[in-house]
């Protein structure tokens, strides 16, 4: 308010220094005309005359220094009025703005509060999850314990099923040897004993092949568990080829082997398998040789069948040689129903799938 009085009364005084000189210039012009007057009349006239333009002047300024001090008052009212609104308009915000910065401020203290609270309910939280951490990590490692300790069962359990399941197969097979050299003292032909014995070599390893020794060549006589196609013709192996049966009827001996490259032709396939040969002797002489072969097993003992089919190759010869001296006496007797070879020609030679 101080400040606009200042310029009010500035503006007032410019007003009266600008009348002032406006009087001076005019009291200066009319001197001048009275001089000029007096000089082309009397003195008395000159006198009255700027006495009269003196105080027309007089009432002039008077007049415009009113209405200079009426329009100057009337412009400090209307100022004084616009500034009030605009100072209580100021103040209306400056207390909308102390009043939203007083709300910012309760804004801001209850978010650090909350804040604080979230903080503390923070370090709570993580002091529990280092707690539940130490305990699964325990648990973990209790866990890792007893799977090792299981495994560990577990491996001695498969070890003693599995050499429960081996006392099995060979209490089975002690079971099966009998009733299969059994089957070959009941066979009455020499056809029939190498169809036994053919039969139970398949059932023992999985598949088996007979075959009959014609000079130097094997020519198969019975199969067992081959898929071979129904017009397939004969196999007709030569003694001195390699492999098993060759090679046991060379020796004489049993020949086993489980590698690869002594799976005869007609018995290979896509899996590992172990093969077996055996000679079936009659007075000396190879007549027959039993094949076998079956697939490896992954278990680290010997399979339990060459040693099955050992011996019921081994008694089919002495059940041939038997067959073959009672025909030879039954021969000498008249008796007889003929000889070996055409007994086992009698024999129709066949495949079980």
């Amino acid at each position: 308010m101080a400040a606009l009085d200042d310029r009010i009364n500035e503006t007032v005084s410019r007003l009266l220094d600008s009348l002032r000189g406006r009087l001076e210039s005019e009291l200066g012009s009319c001197r001048d005309e009275l001089i000029r007057t007096a000089q082309d009349a009397t003195a008395q006239v000159a006198v009255e005359a700027a006495a009269s333009a003196t105080a027309e002047a007089h009432r002039d300024a008077e007049q415009q220094l009113t209405e200079v001090r009426e329009a100057a008052a009337r412009s400090t009212d209307e100022q004084r009025a616009r500034h009030t609104d605009e100072i209580e308009e100021l103040q209306r915000r400056l207390d909308e703005s102390q009043q939203q910065l007083e709300d910012v401020q309760k804004e801001t203290a209850a978010a650090r509060a909350s804040n604080e609270a979230l903080t503390v309910e923070l370090e709570e939280a993580r002091t529990q999850l280092d707690v539940t951490r130490d305990d699964v990590e325990a648990t973990l490692h209790d866990i890792e314990l007893w799977r090792r300790e299981s495994e560990g069962l577990r491996a001695e359990v498969n070890r003693l099923a599995s050499e429960l399941r081996n006392k099995d197969e060979r209490a089975a097979q002690a079971k099966r040897l009998p009733d299969g050299v059994r089957a070959l003292d009941e066979a009455a032909t020499f056809g029939e004993v190498l169809e036994t014995m053919a039969v139970r070599a398949g059932c023992e390893a999985g598949r088996a092949a007979v075959f009959l020794v014609k000079g130097n060549r094997l020519r198969d006589w019975r199969t067992v568990g081959f898929d071979f196609p129904s017009d397939s013709s004969r196999l007709d192996i030569d003694v001195n080829a390699s492999g098993p049966m060759a090679e046991a009827v060379r020796s004489g001996e049993g020949v086993s082997s489980s590698a690869r490259n002594s799976v005869p032709e007609f018995a290979r396939t896509d899996e590992p398998r172990r093969v077996a040969a055996w000679p079936v002797s009659v007075g000396g002489s190879v007549v027959a040789v039993l094949y076998a072969d079956g697939a490896i097993a992954d278990k680290s003992e010997e399979p339990y069948w060459p040693a099955f089919l050992d011996v019921l190759a081994r008694h089919a010869g002495r059940v041939l040689e038997t067959i073959t001296v009672r025909q030879a006496a039954g021969l000498l007797t008249g008796k007889g129903t003929g000889l070996v070879s055409s007994s086992v020609s009698r024999q129709s030679s066949g495949s079980i799938q």
